[in-house]
């Protein structure tokens, strides 16, 4: 799918979340904070800046959504962008969550 300016468009639907984890790649594990989730991917909010390198191997834990794999697909300073790994488990730990956890939550404008 590409957009009016032909760039590559997200296929999938984000939902915003508030999820925390750790978030796993090499000898390191970092706190987390789940920003947004789809069923191909997530953006997490890091507990500090790191340099990531795009197609790195990263484990993601959370109470929520257990156990999932995937890669690095984008960075920048403390956010980055992760590419799920397609598997039965991970679209089965997805759909559960969204089934089970997840509340819709409208932001609050004040006057």
């Amino acid at each position: 799918m590409t957009g009016n300016l032909d760039m590559k468009t997200r296929k999938e639907k984000r939902s915003a979340v508030r999820l925390f984890g750790t978030l796993k790649y090499m000898n390191k594990a970092l706190h987390c904070r789940v920003v947004d989730l789809s069923e191909d991917g997530i953006c997490l909010r890091l507990s500090e800046p790191q340099q990531l390198v795009q197609g790195i191997p990263v484990e993601l834990r959370s109470e929520e959504l257990g156990h999932l794999t995937g890669t690095v697909a984008w960075f920048r300073v403390d956010t980055v962008g992760l590419r799920l790994k397609h598997t039965t488990s991970t679209f089965a730990q997805v759909k559960s969550y969204f089934r089970f956890f997840h509340e819709d939550i409208t932001p609050v404008i004040k006057a």
